[in-house]
């Protein structure tokens, strides 16, 4: 756990790419997030993807939306680039700040889940996937204002809950419910996972919910293995 730990403090003290990101081309921009482990994320234009640095190029394969070859500065605050083979379709971005404590804790990290009635643990994916094997359901976890962690858990309601980064443990309770608490404390890293290996299924909000799978699922093999008749 205390590596774990360093290595994330490193990150951010370093200014790696790891990042929140201002993407633009000649049709404007959006913000994009270089996530740990590779994770590539765009609430904009979700798509299974990654990125991958080899000094200070930067490989995105952004699934649907294609490849795209960036340079990194030497200062880390600006990456040049292009659709990967073709120049002429440019695309830069500025930094617009580093992850947080908070952010790092939790991407691609699996934590403990209290409430009153006991506890079990939950994984929060890099690419905005929650799963929990006990209580499996179409779920997503997002951050705001960098600490503030929320959990759309489907049929399990929806929770909201603060992250203390530097010591791995958050606490809130069931949105609008503050006597109903919930705390949590890291546990470990998640292996990587790519989701492009679980098929076309759509993580947006389909409207049902997923039963119990049987166990030593993935993630994604969970939602699909449950879901009654597709999104």
């Amino acid at each position: 756990m205390q590596l774990a730990q360093d290595l994330a403090k490193a990150k951010i003290a370093g200014g790696g790419p790891e990042g929140v990101w201002d993407f633009s081309y000649d049709g404007g921009s959006f913000t994009i997030e270089l996530r740990p482990a590779g994770v590539f994320f765009c609430k904009d234009y979700p798509a299974h993807a990654h990125w991958e640095a080899d000094g200070n190029n930067i490989a995105i394969d952004w699934g649907k939306f294609g490849k795209y070859s960036m340079v990194l500065s030497a200062d880390g605050k600006n990456m040049d680039g292009s659709a990967t083979g073709n120049t002429a379709s440019w695309r830069k971005a500025s930094k617009m700040r580093d992850l947080t404590a908070a952010e790092f804790a939790i991407m691609g990290t699996e934590w403990t889940f209290e409430y009153d009635g006991g506890s079990f643990n939950v994984e929060f994916h890099g690419d905005g996937h929650f799963n929990c094997p006990d209580y499996p359901a179409h779920s997503h976890w997002s951050m705001a204002e960098g600490d503030q962690l929320s959990i759309n858990w489907g049929k399990y309601g929806d929770y909201d809950l603060k992250v203390d980064g530097e010591n791995r443990t958050f606490a809130g309770s069931v949105r609008n419910k503050a006597d109903n608490w919930r705390k949590g404390s890291y546990v470990k890293e998640l292996p990587a996972h790519d989701h492009s290996s679980c098929g076309s299924h759509d993580h947006g909000d389909c409207g049902h919910d997923h039963g119990k799978p049987k166990a030593e699922k993935s993630c994604c093999e969970t939602e699909k293995a449950a879901d009654a008749g597709g999104c």
